[in-house]
């Protein structure tokens, strides 16, 4: 699977990289709107279970559901990144249109089971700056005597290619994401899930700021799926290691094995 990552207008830091973006990848690609056969709702939180003042945490909800002939999907969602002093709020709506390449298989079965889909996305949404400076109790600096608040739209752009090749009981899925954005260093993350039947997995990542990722995850019914990550830093900082959860819900088939 190739995927096409986001293009987005926006200032001060980067945007989150999320540990479990592979649970979440209408955030980072609008072309994975309409991904799945039946509507699915995701919830991510990191970092709300560290009792270090200040450490990064988010939080966020999305929507995901294919349309129509589902050659068509949207998205949209909420999340709030926050470290320190500094909390970034984002709204987004995304619409993606998929293109069968498979000739033999036009207008037929649903994309999991085509073996080439061809996916556009757009998205578009407001990010809401906030940095209480003030709170910080530094006097005698110009530079921290008022807060900065700042609303901006965002707009990205994603391509998604998708080909099965082979289906087997265990689906191992490797994934690698890019990240840079002007006055930031570039970031690179490089993960494998491993799937029995949509029952449990089990994952690894790393990310090139020094730091492993590990999650495990099992369907707690046909319909509702838990993840639990652990971000371990492998260098010396003041912030060391991060919890995080993500569950998802799906509607119709849920998240029950799907048969040819």
């Amino acid at each position: 699977m190739l995927s096409g990552g986001m293009i987005c207008s926006v200032f001060a830091q980067q945007t989150p990289v999320f540990t479990n973006y592979n649970y979440n990848t209408v955030i980072i690609n609008p072309a994975h709107a309409g991904f799945y056969p039946d509507t699915d709702i995701t919830m991510t939180n990191l970092g709300y279970f560290n009792n270090i003042e200040g450490s990064p945490r988010n939080i966020g909800i999305t929507v995901n559901t294919p349309m129509g002939l589902r050659r068509v999907g949207l998205g949209a969602g909420v999340y709030s990144d926050q470290v320190g002093v500094t909390r970034t709020t984002s709204l987004f709506g995304a619409y993606a249109y998929k293109i069968n390449l498979d000739d033999d298989q036009r207008g037929g079965r649903w994309w999991n089971y085509n073996p080439s889909v061809l996916s556009f996305g757009i998205t578009g949404g407001l990010t809401k700056y906030d940095e209480n400076l003030t709170a910080l109790g530094i006097t005698n600096d110009n530079e921290f005597a008022n807060n900065v608040n700042a609303t901006m739209p965002t707009l990205g752009i994603g391509v998604l290619y998708n080909r099965e090749r082979l289906f087997v009981r265990v689906l191992i899925k490797p994934s690698m994401l890019f990240k840079y954005e002007a006055g930031a260093p570039l970031q690179v993350e490089l993960n494998a899930t491993f799937n029995y039947e949509n029952k449990v997995e089990f994952g690894l990542g790393y990310k090139t700021n020094a730091s492993l990722n590990c999650l495990v995850g099992f369907r707690v019914t046909n319909h509702l799926r838990f993840i639990y990550n652990y971000n371990v830093t492998l260098k010396n900082t003041p912030i060391n290691n991060t919890h995080g959860i993500v569950l998802s819900y799906r509607f119709g088939d849920g998240f029950m094995k799907y048969s040819k």
